[in-house]
């Protein structure tokens, strides 16, 4: 089973995911503040991480890419927003997120995306290896 690190620091939309995800079949931890789900994933390894992109007043769930990328294996992050901005996507690229999605997200969308960037992060891997 793929692991997934679910952050949001809204309890409805957390609990929601999370349904939706281990209805899928992933192993899902959630994290409902940027700080947990720091410490979370540089104890654990992750094949995805999905975070909300705004997490409280202050914290913007793109930092987590940041940390992501410093652990071996590096996980993806998608981040989710029920408040796209320019600002936000640029935030996001300059983190090296591997997508966003707008909430609210049908279920469907959701699974095909993670679908897709757990797909796409193991091919790069794989081609890595390779060379």
């Amino acid at each position: 089973r793929q692991r997934v690190l679910l952050v949001d620091d809204e309890p409805d939309v957390l609990r929601g995911l999370c349904q939706i995800l281990e209805r899928a079949d992933y192993e899902v931890l959630c994290a409902n503040s940027l700080r947990t789900a720091v410490v979370t994933i540089r104890n654990e390894a992750f094949d995805l991480v999905l975070t909300d992109l705004y997490l409280g007043d202050t914290d913007l769930g793109v930092h987590i890419a940041d940390v992501a990328r410093q652990q071996r294996p590096n996980p993806p992050v998608i981040v989710l927003t029920g408040r796209p901005t320019f600002d936000g996507a640029q935030e996001a690229l300059r983190s090296h997120v591997a997508d966003m999605v707008v909430k609210p997200v049908e279920p469907q969308q959701l699974l095909a995306t993670c679908r897709r960037v757990i797909q796409a992060t193991e091919l790069g891997r794989r081609n890595q290896e390779l060379e």
